[in-house]
């Protein structure tokens, strides 16, 4: 499904400081120019400064509520460029406030935006995407967001004083995430399949032997390989993660650690963005770092 031209206009110029972080990001001030020259190619309408700051296959979700009832849409985001770029007038979008989370060569960001178009104010909600650093360049490796025609005065009063989820919001996020993760216990290939949506991809950044490596996959790759799995496989968060929600968009960062038959075969930090779909929440997409040594107990 493609998104519409100006619903497709995610990420805001990230202006303000993070509140609440749960995890320092010493390259803010990096990832944040990386999301300022993507708004600056959108408009300019310049496809070529859009995919630079792109990583390749990144995909673009989204919960739009036209007159208070739900639509949910995805695709991949270079598809969206020529749309953008075919715009009679450029799209200005900007972050009310933003949260930066890191480890290494990822990060994620979420905040609420306001979008305009022409001097008039489109819609507002809030936007969330990952982030990837490729050769020392920082790309957006996925997005969600959630786009409200009539709820920006709620948004930018929200925006001065940010409210974590109440509990029962939170805890129907991680019952997700938490599914996933007994599926892959199990070795159910039914639970791992319905755990993720049809477009998710995984982006990684492994660190061995001095070296790092960035991959992307299909989130559906790993059911096959998961269901039949010769030894027992374990990933669990070792901490409460950070969660935020808006509506049916959530994201959900914390440290993990993955075990293969009994042992601590790697640690590193999950990202995963969160889409609910016909009532059902489920994962659209994250990224995560893979780090064989350091490993908390």
């Amino acid at each position: 499904m493609v998104i519409r031209a100006t619903l497709a206009v995610l990420i805001g110029i990230l202006a303000f400081p993070s509140q609440g972080q749960a995890q320092a990001a010493p390259d803010r001030a990096a990832i944040l120019a990386a999301v300022n020259k993507f708004f600056g190619g959108m408009k300019a309408r310049d496809t070529t400064m859009m995919a630079s700051v792109t990583h390749p296959g990144a995909t673009i979700a989204a919960a739009e509520y036209p007159s208070g009832e739900v639509r949910i849409g995805g695709g991949v985001a270079a598809d969206q460029f020529a749309g953008i770029a075919a715009m009679t007038a450029s799209p200005d979008e900007h972050y009310l406030a933003s949260e930066v989370w890191q480890d290494g060569d990822i990060a994620t960001v979420w905040g609420p935006y306001e979008i305009s178009l022409g001097g008039r104010v489109l819609h507002c909600g809030y936007d969330a995407f990952n982030m990837v650093r490729v050769n020392g360049a920082w790309q957006i490796a996925g997005a969600v967001y959630s786009a409200r025609p009539d709820a920006c005065p709620a948004i930018r009063a929200a925006a001065k004083a940010p409210a974590k989820p109440k509990a029962a919001e939170r805890a129907e996020v991680m019952k997700a995430v938490d599914g996933f993760f007994t599926a892959m216990r199990g070795r159910d290939s039914a639970g791992l399949a319905d755990g993720f949506t049809s477009r998710a991809n995984w982006v990684t950044v492994a660190y061995r032997d001095g070296k790092s490596t960035v991959a992307r996959r299909a989130a559906s790759a790993d059911v096959g390989r998961m269901s039949h799995a010769q030894q027992d496989l374990d990933e669990r968060f070792l901490q409460d993660p950070v969660v935020r929600i808006d509506g049916d968009i959530a994201v959900v960062w914390g440290y993990y650690q993955f075990k293969v038959g009994g042992k601590v075969s790697h640690c590193g930090y999950d990202s995963f963005h969160m889409l609910k779909e016909n009532g059902v929440w489920r994962i659209e997409g994250g990224i995560y770092t893979v780090r064989p040594e350091g490993c908390k107990h």
